[in-house]
């Protein structure tokens, strides 16, 4: 959205592009009402146009700036379309694999009150989604392995959630932990079966 905080997760979402050997791509969303203002005897087309132009120059200097190597889009918002719907929309016609987008860690109630365009997005995607909060720190040097830690409870949710990744791990330079926490039972009882269970999900 422009924002100094979403562009937090680039530099974390440039090294997942690169050890998946796909290209980063910077979206816009441009709402053709809010977005565009008009010039003394200038068309409407060509007002959004020119903000199209001028967001595209903006996206570019933000990865020159960061140091990070990609491509940019705008991509229009239709009239009555959500923006999570439009993000969703121009990220499929992209060929996107992975989407990455930072959340600004706003609490419950603000989301009921005003929705949440990143909550949206996962609620709709099928795709992985990267998601970064309040706490991110610093991305690191680029080193292989991309070290990824995946967490389970043994649910069909959490299975669903590796077998999506799956795919787009496979011939990469990555190294999955998958971990999941075991509760141990009342004193006195022996759960080692119920370990070994876990250990072999």
């Amino acid at each position: 959205d422009g924002s100094s905080h979403s562009h937090r997760v680039l530099p974390h979402a440039s090294l997942l592009a690169q050890a998946l050997g796909s290209r980063l791509l910077l979206l816009r969303i441009i709402d053709p009402k809010a977005d565009v203002h008009h010039q003394l005897g200038e068309s409407h087309d060509a007002a959004l146009e020119h903000a199209r132009e001028r967001f595209s120059i903006d996206l570019t200097s933000t990865l020159s700036r960061l140091g990070l190597y990609g491509a940019v889009s705008v991509a229009d918002r239709r009239e009555g379309e959500k923006t999570s719907r439009s993000l969703l929309r121009a990220s499929i016609d992209a060929g996107a694999s992975v989407l990455a987008m930072d959340s600004r860690g706003h609490g419950a109630l603000r989301h009921v009150l005003h929705g949440s365009v990143t909550m949206e997005v996962m609620d709709a995607t099928s795709l992985p989604v990267m998601l970064t909060g309040p706490n991110l720190e610093g991305a690191m040097a680029n080193h292989a392995p991309y070290r990824i830690l995946l967490t389970s409870d043994g649910s069909p949710a959490s299975r669903a959630a590796v077998e999506a990744l799956a795919p787009l791990l496979d011939n990469g330079p990555f190294q999955v932990t998958l971990m999941r926490v075991h509760e141990h039972a009342p004193a006195g009882e022996d759960d080692t079966a119920q370990l070994d269970e876990c250990a072999a999900q």
